[in-house]
C-alpha cells in the first residue's frame, strides 16, 4: 500500500508539474529589445533587458501568445531601426510594442507627451535604409525621388496567417502600438502587395479556413513619410476580415500615395480593403487622399483635415452594410481639397464638414446629424476654431526632414467651436466600446472622452479641456448683473480683477484658468 501510495503521489506531483509548464508556456515569453547599437555580446536569449537582443532575432522568434518590447530613446540618432529591404515581419499572433526606457517590467503606463502616439522614448522603424532621405518641392517622396531608391517596400508587415512553426491556434490578436512609422516606399503596382502599404501592409496569406477569427491592432503609432501606390501609411488586405481589428490613437501625418498629378483618392493615409475600425486618429497633410474605407469598415471620432484630392471615399460601390460599416461617424472632415471624390461616398453620421446641406436651420444639421461648418477656422457662421489651423493642404514641408517636428501637428478647439457636444455618444458607445475595441476609452490626448453630465461627446480626435467649475471669469465693457464674473449675464467689468480673482482662489498653485 505505501508503494501505491508514493507512487499516486509521484504521478499527481508529475501532473501539476506538466499542469504549471503549460500554464508558464500559454502565458507566451517577452522579448527584450535595443537598437543594434547597443547589442554587444553574442548569443543572448532576449528574455531580460541585460540580455537584449536585435530586432531582427526577436522577430525570427516569437510565435503567437509572445510580447516582443522594444527600447526607444529621448534622442533617436544613432538608435533607429532601420527595416530590412522587404520590412520587418511581424508574426500572427505576437505583439510588439515600443515607447520603453529599457528598465521596465510593466509595459502599462509608458510614459507620452501631449498626444497618445507621442511617445517619450521613441521607437522608431524607419525604412529609410542609406539615411538619405530627402523630400523635394517637386517629386516630394514619389517613386521618382531618387534618394529614397534603396528605401524599404514595406517597414512592417502585420502577416496574420499562419506556418508550420506559428500556428496561433489560440487565435491571439497581432498587435503594433507605440513606434513611429516612417519612410516606406511600396513603389510597386496597386494590385500587388509591393505598391500597397508603405508603412504597414496587413495581410492573411494563409489558407486554413481560420482568418475571420485573427484581429490585429495598431495602436499609438505616428505615421509620416510613407509612400504606397495604394494606401502610403497603411494597407488592410480583404483577407483581414475579423470586426474585432481596430486602429486607434494614431497620426497619419505626411504620407503620399498614387502617382505624382493624380486626382484619385489612393489612399495616401490608409486604405482599408479588408475590415477594421478607425477611432481617435489625426489623419492629415497626407497627398492623393486621406483614406478609402470597404462597406464593412468604420471611422469613429477622427480628424480629417488638409488631405489633397478627398478625405474620406469607399474602396467600393455600395452603402453602409448592416454593421455600419462603410460609414464616417463623430469626425471632423475638414480643409480637405473635397469631401469625397469617387462617385460612391461613405454615410456620415453626427460628422462636421462644410458641404452639409442643413435641413434643420435651427441646430444648424441635416437628417444624419452632419453639422455644417465653416471652411474658414474662425468667423460668425459655425467653424471648427482650432487653436492650430491646418494651413497647408497635402504634404507639409516645414516638418519633412525632423522627425522630432511631426508632434507638433494638433487639433484641439476653442470653446466657440462648432464641434463641442455634436457629435453622438450613442455611435461611440456602440462601435468602440460596446464592441468591446476597449473598455475605458479616451481621446487622441488621453482626456475622458465623455466628461460632462450630459452624457454628450464631442466631433472629432479631441475632447475639449474643459475648466473646472468656477475656474472661468467672464468679462465685458460694462458690469452686468451680480458683476462677479461666473457668466455672460454676470460679467465683470476688470480684467485684471478676473485675472486676481482666478489667482487668489486656485486650489492648487499654478491651477488653470481661463478669462
Amino acid at each position: 500500500m505505501r508503494i501505491q501510495h508514493t507512487t499516486y503521489r509521484k504521478i499527481i506531483a508529475v501532473l501539476i508539474l506538466l499542469g504549471c509548464t503549460c500554464q508558464l508556456s500559454a502565458q507566451g515569453k517577452t522579448y527584450h529589445v535595443k537598437a543594434d547599437s547597443e547589442i554587444t555580446a553574442s548569443g543572448n536569449d532576449g528574455l531580460s533587458w541585460e540580455n537584449a537582443i536585435t530586432l531582427t532575432e526577436a522577430l525570427s522568434q516569437a510565435k503567437a501568445g509572445d510580447e516582443i518590447w522594444v527600447k526607444g530613446y529621448e534622442d533617436i540618432t544613432g538608435h533607429i531601426y532601420t527595416a530590412p529591404e522587404g520590412g520587418f515581419v511581424l508574426p500572427s499572433g505576437v505583439a510588439m510594442y515600443g515607447g520603453f526606457a529599457g528598465d521596465e517590467n510593466n509595459k502599462n503606463n509608458l510614459p507620452t507627451g501631449r498626444h497618445k502616439y507621442q511617445m517619450k522614448y521613441q521607437t522608431a522603424l524607419v525604412g529609410d535604409i542609406n539615411t538619405n532621405d530627402k523630400a523635394s518641392q517637386q517629386l516630394i517622396i514619389y517613386p521618382e525621388n531618387t534618394t529614397r531608391t534603396d528605401n524599404a517596400i514595406h517597414v512592417l508587415t502585420l502577416q496574420m496567417g499562419v506556418t508550420q512553426y506559428n500556428t496561433n491556434e489560440g487565435n491571439k490578436p497581432t498587435i503594433v502600438s507605440g513606434f513611429l512609422i516612417a519612410a516606406g516606399n511600396a513603389k510597386g503596382e496597386n494590385t500587388s502587395a509591393n505598391g500597397r502599404g508603405g508603412g504597414i501592409y496587413v495581410v492573411n496569406n494563409s489558407n486554413d479556413n481560420n482568418a475571420g477569427s485573427r484581429y490585429f491592432r495598431i495602436s499609438q503609432c505616428n505615421f509620416a513619410n510613407n509612400y504606397g501606390m495604394r494606401g502610403g501609411a497603411i494597407y488592410v488586405d480583404n483577407s483581414c476580415t475579423n470586426p474585432q481589428s481596430a486602429i486607434s490613437y494614431c497620426s497619419i501625418f505626411n504620407n503620399v500615395a498614387g502617382k505624382r498629378g493624380s486626382s484619385e483618392n489612393e489612399g495616401g493615409g490608409m486604405w482599408i480593403d479588408g475590415t477594421a475600425t478607425v477611432y481617435n486618429c489625426n489623419i492629415n497633410n497626407n497627398t492623393n487622399g486621406g483614406i478609402r474605407l470597404s462597406n464593412t469598415s468604420k471611422i469613429v471620432n477622427c480628424s480629417v483635415i488638409a488631405n489633397t484630392v478627398s478625405a474620406a471615399d469607399l474602396t467600393t460601390d455600395g452603402a453602409s452594410n448592416s454593421n455600419g460599416g462603410g460609414a464616417v461617424y463623430n469626425t471632423v472632415l475638414w480643409h480637405s481639397t473635397a469631401l469625397s471624390k469617387q462617385d460612391s461616398r461613405p454615410a456620415f453620421y453626427s460628422c462636421a464638414f462644410p458641404e452639409v446641406e442643413v435641413t434643420n436651420s435651427k441646430a444648424n444639421t441635416d437628417a444624419n446629424g452632419n453639422v455644417r461648418i465653416s471652411k474658414e477656422n474662425h468667423g460668425i457662421e459655425p467653424a471648427p476654431w482650432f487653436k492650430q489651423i491646418a494651413v497647408t493642404q497635402g504634404y507639409d514641408f516645414s516638418f519633412s526632414s525632423n522627425l522630432k517636428q511631426l508632434y507638433s501637428t494638433a487639433f484641439t478647439f476653442e470653446e466657440t467651436s462648432a464641434l463641442l457636444n455634436k457629435g453622438n455618444l450613442e455611435y461611440y458607445k456602440n462601435l468602440v466600446v460596446d464592441a468591446t475595441l476597449e473598455t475605458t476609452s479616451t481621446d487622441i490626448m488621453g482626456r475622458t472622452r465623455y466628461q460632462n453630465q450630459d452624457n454628450t461627446i464631442d466631433i472629432g480626435a479631441y475632447e475639449y479641456a474643459r475648466m473646472k467649475p468656477g475656474r472661468i471669469r467672464y468679462v465685458k465693457p460694462k458690469k452686468e448683473g451680480l458683476g462677479d464674473g461666473s457668466s455672460w449675464d454676470n460679467a465683470m467689468d476688470d480684467i485684471q480683477k478676473a485675472i486676481n480673482d482666478l489667482a487668489e482662489q486656485a486650489g492648487t498653485p499654478g491651477e488653470k484658468g481661463e478669462v
